[in-house]
């Protein structure tokens, strides 16, 4: 991840993480989640093809950085599952 502060912007990352923090699915309503999902600023093509260079740069640089990612999706996935089992 290049900058948690990044994805934390990002509605459809920040309000499930906060939704099971705390353990509530009324935190945020359905409409406002909606709403800041549908008016949350996307990433431009130009910004996305930067993400695309940078992220193989770092796999060039190192063979190990690619194997990570896999890593980092199964983190997030492990986390999904534990915060549905609390509920």
């Amino acid at each position: 991840v290049h900058s948690l502060p990044h994805y934390l912007k990002h509605p459809e990352i920040h309000i499930p993480l906060f939704r099971k923090l705390i353990g509530s699915d009324t935190m945020v309503s359905k409409k406002d989640a909606s709403s800041a999902i549908g008016s949350f600023n996307r990433f431009e093509f130009q910004s996305v093809q930067k993400s695309i260079e940078l992220r193989q740069k770092l796999e060039d640089i190192s063979p190990l950085a690619k194997s990570l990612w896999p890593s980092f999706a199964k983190i997030w996935e492990d986390f999904n599952e534990l915060g549905n089992s609390i509920k």
